[in-house]
Formats: C-alpha cells, structure tokens, sequence
C-alpha cells in the first residue's frame, strides 16, 4: 500500500513511448475455478516443503522483516513457525490471502483498455485469430 491512488499509480507506470507492438491478451475464466486452483496450487506448497523451506531461511538468519519474507506464504508460514496458527490455519489463511491478491489483480489489469479478455476455455479460435492478425500486421508494417 503505497498511499497512492490507483489512476495516479497507473499513469506512473505506462510507458510514454513503447517501441515495441504489444497483443495484450489476458485470459479471463471462471472465478470458482481460479480460486479452487489457488488452493490446489496452496496445499501443493505445502506439501513440496514450504514450511521447511521457511524454517531453513529463518535457521540460515534471513530475518523475518525482510520485504521478500513478508510476502503472501512466507508471512503466514512464519506465524506458524512461532506458534500463533496450525498447519490447517495456516493454508487457510494463505489460500485467503491469494484469492484475494487474484482479485485486487483482476481489478487491476480490468481498468488498461488495451488488453483484450478471452476466456482460454471457450475461445481457443479467437486467441489465435487475434494472434494470426498481430503477426500479419507486423509483417506488414501496420504494426
């Protein structure tokens, strides 16, 4: 949280000149089905050895006030390292915070009008079709 507004961040963050042609495409789906995938993807941490990974960084003296350990999974996992949440309180709380991390995201990338949405699902033809035409372009010089 940067105490900024969300428009004055944005505009800071655009290139003035982009030297380059970008197809912006962001695929769009099912919001239950991104949510179940983040859990999936939460537990699959877990279970690879993120609570160990954690300790080995703590036992090595990283701090836990350093930026990167304070990230989503890092921070929640150092809690429980020190007791405050269990195991099952504790990939609750990551998989909370990362659906609500996708979300803030969505919102995001929801306000640039140059990314064009598609659900990868449903929409395999025109992701290709848009890709197909981006190509074209550039080959032609219109782009």
């Amino acid at each position: 949280r940067t105490g900024q507004q969300r428009a004055d961040l944005q505009a800071e963050h655009r290139f003035a000149d982009r030297p380059y042609a970008l197809l912006q495409l962001a695929l769009s789906g099912d919001r239950g089905e991104l949510y179940r995938r983040i859990d999936e993807r939460v537990e699959a941490m877990f279970d690879a050895g993120l609570v160990e990974e954690t300790a080995d960084l703590l036992a090595s003296g990283y701090s836990p006030a350093l930026k990167a350990l304070r990230t989503i999974g890092y921070r929640e996992v150092i809690r429980h390292l020190q007791g405050d949440l269990s195991r099952a309180e504790t990939i609750g709380l990551i998989q909370r915070e990362t659906r609500h991390y996708a979300k803030r995201q969505l919102t995001w990338f929801r306000q640039d009008k140059e990314i064009i949405w598609v659900d990868s699902a449903r929409e395999s033809d025109r992701i290709h079709a848009l890709i197909d035409n981006f190509m074209r372009d550039k080959r032609s010089g219109h782009g």
